[in-house]
């Protein structure tokens, strides 16, 4: 669940804030979708997601027009880093 709603969420995104957005930013995300489509295994989704520089830049622009919900994705990706981090040093599978 966690990967279709980063995949798709990411393309929303896009979608949404294409008027915002450059053109290239916007054809560099549309194509990285279609690879991610294209590639058909589900396995590592989301760390190919994660590396889609055009996803995080429109979630920083969607978050700049809403900072409470700015400082709670903050939060919620400062845990998640610490999480990582704990599970990394401790020899656990982080991926």
């Amino acid at each position: 669940m966690i990967n279709t709603v980063t995949v798709l969420g990411g393309g929303y995104l896009l979608w949404h804030l294409r008027a915002h957005l450059t053109p290239i930013t916007v054809i560099y995300g549309f194509c990285s979708l279609g690879l991610i489509f294209a590639s058909g295994g589900t396995w590592s989704l989301n760390r190919i997601t994660y590396g889609v520089v055009s996803f995080s830049v429109a979630l920083g622009i969607l978050l700049s027009h809403y900072p409470r919900w700015g400082y709670a994705a903050m939060v919620f990706f400062a845990l998640l880093l610490a999480s990582f981090s704990v599970r990394f040093a401790q020899n656990l599978w982080v991926a």
